[in-house]
């Protein structure tokens, strides 16, 4: 058999015409040829007890032939969205005319405006009553364009809430009621331009309600009818500045109070009606009683109506008075006046509970004693079961082959549809190898088992009921009109059929068996799905005829076999011996990863074990010492993979993961399929056990290794990247900026040239010179501003360059510790800073080292010769004071002179003698040897050219911290100096003020004095 032999039996034309999801809008011909008997919940008013299973002739014979109850039987169907409770309606009418005894009324939930449901409402009937009202409402859809009609029904509206008379019983309301309906109230609200012309705008209940009034409502649009609800009444975009005073107020109690803005919403919805009515010029009551004045004409007649309402919706603007009018009791004081009313209506279960009048649900109830409800459970006893799915999607496809035009001219007045089947070549084939329906209707490109999982598949996740919308859009017509290309060329089915629906556990094939084929089987892209849903959810060949269909060769048998062998990794995910809580808990994380598989979430506490234990097995499968590189550090993956954990790893549908961007190179992203799966249930088992010893093990084993090997190797690269080192200079500026900063701030080393001193500063952090208020140096008053202001700077980055560095060059040990550095790899950078002692400029630098290295090189050139200044000045001082003399012999002198000076002249001194003592011990105990050495290189360095030689001994000299001493010997020679110029002035002083005293000791003190002032500061004696 060859793949021709099986053709695309449709064509889209015939899909468009026969295919709708709203099946009420079909024509008879194809609502007939697609109808499929109804499952209808039967149940009590009473949701405590029991509900029955019937069909729609069940329904049909109980609201035909129902005794009514006062004259009326109101039989409301009730059903989500979807469910076909308005096809119910419709299969209704068509098997309902009119006759001497009975006038049908039929409103279609589509298309019908408010004067049609009107004329509809009225019937044939004549009169100047019943002219009138048909009069004034024509003349409102034709009085009215689309812009002016909301407008209008707003106006309306405020008047209506302005004159509203509550029946609440909630004494709570009240006073909200009375505040919202007052002249300040809603009414001054629905009346400030800047407040409704939110109201007004296209996409608002009053335009869409408009729209309905002139042009009735349209296929798709919701079935619940027009209301407010208090988001409408709090627009974001409204500037509460431009509205009248009473407005604004108002409007800011509604944003206030979330009680009152819910009761506003309900008494603008309670006066909708009210709105519609008066823009009709129909006064309150009106229209009810032209209702019962038809219901007294037609019990005249001896006929009675039956209503039938596609959608509780069409009728919204008259509901008020059509509900009363239906609902009013025939009979009155034991004799009936007004024709019996059947009434089947089409609504919602929220809708009828909340909105629908109290008094209509009462009659309702006394009418018939239980609902007919259309949201039926499958797979439940009498319910929707797998027949009856096949029955109901085969009649379409049967529809989609034969065309509109077939079926209004073949069908046959008991209803009998043709089958598009009976003239195929490969009828007989065709049928064994996919199936039929009861009715014998083909089931290609389906199977029975193929519809029965798309239809539980395309189901929300919260819902068990038959849609059949649902059923229509998402397993029928989006099949067959975006499909069938790809069967005419053999690629379906396909993953992207598949991913049209949802996964489950019940048929779904296990993760190693998806694995297995996605990895041994070329065409695993479109097996997986045909066993899916068209198998029994394991590997094995379907029926010859399903695989030359979609041109999908058979599986070898010993592919079959080792396929089904791929069961789950393991039962017990524990080592023998582990405990009952341990063995509950593994077993809980596989049973998560199987359930995210198929579509669930993966818990965050499995997402992050798996993670983890990914990160850290990268990490460990890395040698990074024989790369150069140290193991990356927690801190280090944090930063590097932008992930506060330091994982970087990326599981679709995992709890946390919204999305798939990787905010890194290195970050690792899984996407949901069965190789993952089967990959995360090894590593989890494997954590579990502490080995790779169980069944599936080793091959799971060795591809994780692969995979490690690739997302090694990307970590590596992001490593080195973030590092610079794929930027040629890094290594060597990171030389540069630790190397200048240690001999900046005078670290241990920097001054030495054995290597091993050398590295030890290099990798020095500095961190007690980090903060910003803790002293650089012991002599730092000698430092010159520039000096300090760069050393400051450096000592708060020099950090986290040194971390850096070391992670560049560090060599991991046995515990992950970055204990050694690369030594050999540094030598040659060191030895070439040592020869310049400057930085390289012009390199491209990854962020951690370009601002540091930028800003060292630019501060370092003024700080070394500031400070080289700043020396040289200070030496010339203490020369200038010392002179060629022995600093003991002027110590001495000074020493001398000021005991003398204190003898002779008492009070010459304000010093304390001990003070002195003190003092002139602490001068004995300075480095004046030292400050004259530096003097004379500073000399020697001052005749030189200004070479490289010349920076390094200026940039050496300027970064020896040399203590307190230099500054606490200059204030000691600035402060003594000072004295001795106070004692000789105080020698000649007495001299002059005596001249008949003996002055012999005077005279001999003045020279004392000239003598040490003279030795102070370095003149000849």
């Amino acid at each position: 058999m060859t793949a021709r032999s099986f053709p695309v039996c449709w064509t889209r034309e015939f899909v468009a015409e026969t295919v709708s999801t709203e099946a009420v809008h079909a024509d008879r011909a194809v609502f007939l040829a697609t109808h499929r008997p109804l499952r209808v919940l039967q149940s009590s008013w009473d949701s405590g007890k029991t509900a029955r299973v019937v069909d729609e002739q069940q329904v049909f014979d109980d609201f035909i032939d129902r005794r009514p109850v006062g004259g009326v039987v109101l039989m409301p169907v009730l059903g989500e969205s979807g469910t076909g409770k308005s096809h119910l309606v419709r299969w209704v009418w068509e098997h309902l005319s009119d006759t001497p005894q009975r006038r049908v009324v039929y409103l279609p939930k589509t298309g019908t405006n408010l004067p049609a449901v009107v004329r509809a409402l009225l019937l044939d009937l004549e009169g100047p009553s019943f002219d009138e009202i048909r009069t004034r409402v024509s003349r409102t859809t034709e009085r009215y364009d689309r812009e002016r009609l909301p407008y209008e029904l707003l106006a309306r509206l405020a008047i209506a809430v302005r004159f509203h008379q509550s029946d609440t019983l909630d004494p709570a309301q009240r006073p909200l009621v009375k505040m919202l309906t007052s002249d300040k109230g809603l009414p001054a609200l629905l009346n400030d331009y800047e407040y409704n012309r939110h109201l007004v705008r296209p996409d608002g209940v009053l335009s869409r309600l408009a729209s309905e009034i002139q042009r009735g409502r349209q296929e798709g649009e919701h079935e619940r009818p027009f209301g407010f609800t208090a988001e409408d009444l709090r627009p974001a975009d409204i500037k509460s500045g431009d509205m009248g005073e009473a407005a604004r107020r108002i409007f800011q109690q509604l944003l206030g109070l979330p009680e009152l803005i819910t009761c506003a919403a309900e008494v603008l919805n309670a006066n909708l009606d009210k709105a519609v009515l008066r823009l009709a010029d129909l006064g309150a009551g009106q229209l009810q009683q032209a209702m019962l004045d038809i219901r007294r004409e037609l019990y005249g007649r001896g006929q009675e109506i039956v209503l039938l309402v596609e959608d509780f919706a069409v009728i919204q603007g008259v509901q008020g008075d059509l509900l009363d009018a239906v609902s009013e009791p025939g009979i009155r004081g034991g004799r009936q006046e007004l024709a019996t009313v059947r009434t089947l209506l089409a609504v919602t279960p929220g809708y009828y509970k909340d909105n629908i009048p109290e008094t209509f649900r009462t009659r309702a109830m006394a009418s018939v004693p239980y609902s007919y409800q259309l949201d039926v459970p499958i797979e439940t006893d009498g319910g929707v079961d797998d027949q009856h799915l096949v029955d109901f999607v085969g009649r379409y496809l049967n529809a989609a082959r034969l065309g509109a035009d077939v079926l209004r001219s073949d069908i046959n007045g008991d209803g009998v549809v043709p089958n598009a089947c009976r003239t195929c070549t490969v009828q007989s084939r065709c049928h064994v190898a996919f199936g039929t329906t009861s009715d014998g209707f083909g089931l290609y490109p389906y199977s029975q088992r193929a519809v029965a999982r798309a239809v539980r598949l395309s189901m929300p996740r919260d819902s068990i009921d038959f849609n059949p919308r649902r059923i229509l859009g998402r397993v029928v017509r989006h099949v067959l009109d975006n499909y069938d290309s790809a069967l005419r060329a053999g690629e379906f089915p396909s993953e992207a059929f598949r991913g049209e629906f949802a996964k489950d556990d019940r048929g779904d094939l296990s993760a190693a068996q998806a694995d297995y084929l996605t990895r041994q089987d070329p065409e695993h892209a479109r097996r997986i799905p045909l066993l899916e849903l068209w198998g029994t959810g394991t590997v094995e060949n379907l029926h010859e005829g399903i695989h030359e269909a979609f041109r999908l060769p058979r599986l070898p048998d010993e592919m079959v076999k080792a396929a089904r062998e791929r069961a789950p990794v393991s039962v017990d995910p524990t080592p023998a011996g582990a405990g009952t809580r341990d063995r509950d808990v593994a077993a809980a994380k596989l049973a998560v990863v199987d359930e995210w598989h198929h579509g669930g979430i993966l818990s965050q506490a499995v997402a992050n074990d798996l993670r983890q234990i990914i990160r850290e097995a990268i990490v460990a499968h890395v040698n990074w010492g024989d790369l150069g590189l140290a193991t990356p550090t927690e801190a280090t993956r944090r930063s590097l993979l932008v992930d506060r954990r330091g994982n970087g790893v990326i599981i679709e549908g995992a709890y946390g993961d919204r999305d798939l961007d990787a905010p890194s190179a290195a970050t690792v992203v899984l996407k949901r399929g069965p190789g993952t799966a089967t990959l995360f249930r090894a590593l989890l088992e494997r954590k579990a056990r502490g080995t790779w010893d169980f069944p599936g093990g080793p091959e799971q084993q060795r591809r994780f290794t692969r995979k490690l090997d690739e997302w090694g190797a990307t970590m590596v690269d992001a490593v080195r990247a973030d590092l610079g080192l794929d930027r040629p200079g890094t290594l060597q500026a990171a030389v540069e900026v630790s190397l200048l900063g240690a001999r900046l701030l005078n670290l241990d080393g920097s001054q030495s040239h054995t290597t091993e001193k050398i590295l030890d500063c290099l990798f020095n952090v500095a961190a007690d010179r980090a903060a910003p208020d803790t002293p650089l140096y012991k002599d730092e008053q000698v430092r010159s501003e520039t000096w300090t202001r760069a050393a400051r700077r450096h000592a708060g980055a020099r950090s986290a360059v040194v971390t850096q560095l070391r992670g560049i060059v560090g060599v991991a040990q046995g515990d992950g510790g970055e204990q050694l550095v690369d030594a050999e790899t540094l030598r040659p950078l060191l030895a070439m800073v040592r020869t310049t002692w400057r930085e390289t400029s012009g390199l491209d630098l990854p962020d951690w080292l370009g601002r540091p290295h930028k800003s060292l090189g630019a501060e370092l050139q003024g700080a070394v010769e500031d400070q080289w200044e700043r020396l040289q000045g200070l030496c010339r001082e203490v020369e200038g004071y010392l002179g060629d003399d022995d600093p003991e012999e002027m110590i001495s002198a000074v020493e001398e002179a000021l005991s003398s000076a204190q003898q002779a002249v008492p009070g010459a001194l304000a010093l304390d003698p001990m003070q002195v003592k003190a003092d002139m011990v602490r001068a004995r105990s300075f480095p004046w040897k030292a400050v004259r050495q530096l003097a004379e290189e500073f000399a020697d360095s001052n005749g030189e050219s200004q070479g490289v030689e010349t920076w390094a001994r200026k940039f050496a000299l300027g970064s020896v911290d040399r203590g307190p001493n230099m500054q606490e010997m200059l204030t000691f020679l600035r402060s003594y100096g000072k004295s001795l110029d106070a004692v000789r002035r105080r020698t000649e002083q007495q001299l002059s003020a005596q001249p008949e005293s003996p002055v012999d000791e005077l005279e001999q003190l003045l020279d004392q004095a000239e003598r040490a002032v003279a030795i102070w500061s370095g003149a000849d004696v």
